[in-house]
């Protein structure tokens, strides 16, 4: 009886420790799937990519679309809704305008729109209004209501009316209701009645225009991002390369007031800001504009200005963007994407993209299954 008793014992313990052993095997294998797309010198690649604990990345399958043999060079692609990215195209391989955007999805062409202006470029995505925004070509003395962002419907990709920017549009962020820009060299473009330089509210909903710095500014905004809460952040550098070490990161009221004021290491560039209020920032120069000697990401605390930290072993990193807790970051001095886990400050992954080419316009995209 009591060898049967213990044999019973064994077995209700071998299936205890197995499925204690698969539950605990479920924890530790956590794993998602995303894309990558990215502009590499006017072609298109798309990589698809498992993320294993936010400690491995699996690149499973890479897609290549080559643009430039048919005549056409990428300029941005965008996530527009449901797994489907809108790619535009400034200009052509003969040096011409183009005036075409493309809607691609599982590396397949899908939809051709033809545009009413030339030279598509910045794309700004608005998916709760199933809209998508095309920067035009910056042609002075051509627009005289201002420079047009063509505006189309995701649903059924027909154009509604654009909308006008006097200036050129450097950065942008989208808060509830209202699309905010970065407007610059205004009045140099011939825009009167607007200073050269600001920072423009447009309502999505009545399409309203409200500049929210009437005074203007009187530097260069490298990358800006809006809060859950409606702060706008911008990145400032100095106009004057003498100043070229004197960085901030800016935070502005929804009414266009200056509420906060940081110092920032040399040669910023952009910026993302996570659900804590960190932001993190690429330093692509290090002692001159231009130098590409950055190598690092600056990270601080919005909330009271406090360098936290850095991540080093960058190379002139410039884009980046925020996915889960993993940051992406296109490194412009060796053509690479660096994946960084953002809690541990560690690079997991550098993707190489190939010596002769340059890498613009990175966007992730979760992957439909």
């Amino acid at each position: 009886m009591k060898a049967k008793t213990f044999f019973l014992y064994l077995i209700v313990s071998i299936i205890l420790s197995s499925c204690s052993f698969k539950e605990t095997n479920k924890v530790q294998k956590d794993t998602s799937t995303s894309n990558i797309y990215i502009n590499n010198g006017g072609n298109l690649e798309i990589l698809e990519i498992t993320n294993i604990n936010n400690k491995k990345i699996i690149i499973e399958e890479t897609t290549s679309i080559n643009f430039k043999k048919q005549g056409d060079i990428l300029h941005s692609v965008e996530n527009i809704s449901g797994g489907t990215a809108l790619a535009s195209f400034y200009d052509t391989t003969d040096g011409s305008l183009n005036n075409k955007v493309l809607t691609i999805k599982g590396g397949k062409i899908l939809n051709k729109i033809t545009l009413k202006h030339e030279g598509p470029s910045l794309i700004i995505s608005d998916p709760e209004r199933n809209r998508a925004y095309v920067l035009s070509a910056l042609i002075p003395g051509l627009y005289k209501d201002g420079i047009p962002l063509d505006a189309i419907s995701t649903l059924n990709y027909k154009q509604t009316d654009p909308i006008n920017v006097k200036g050129a549009v450097l950065n942008y962020g989208i808060h509830k209701e209202n699309l905010y820009f970065t407007v610059v060299k205004a009045n140099d473009m011939g825009y009167q009645g607007v200073p050269n330089n600001y920072i423009l509210e447009v309502n999505l909903l009545d399409g309203k225009q409200k500049i929210l710095t009437p005074d203007g500014f009187n530097y260069s905004p490298k990358g800006m991002f809006i809060s859950d809460e409606g702060i706008i952040y911008i990145i400032e550098m100095p106009l004057d390369p003498q100043e070229f070490k004197k960085s901030s990161i800016l935070g502005y009221n929804s009414s266009g007031k200056l509420i906060s004021e940081f110092p920032l290491s040399s040669g910023v560039r952009d910026v993302v800001i996570d659900e804590q209020g960190l932001a993190y920032i690429t330093n692509n120069d290090k002692e001159v504009y231009g130098d590409r000697k950055g190598t690092t990401i600056t990270i601080i605390d919005t909330k009271n200005g406090k360098t936290l930290g850095y991540i080093d072993g960058l190379y002139s990193p410039t884009e980046i963007k925020k996915h889960g807790e993993l940051l992406f970051v296109v490194n412009d001095l060796n053509n690479t994407v660096s994946i960084i886990n953002s809690k541990n400050k560690s690079i997991i992954k550098n993707i190489s993209f190939g010596k002769d080419t340059s890498l613009s316009s990175l966007m992730i995209m979760p992957r439909e299954e």
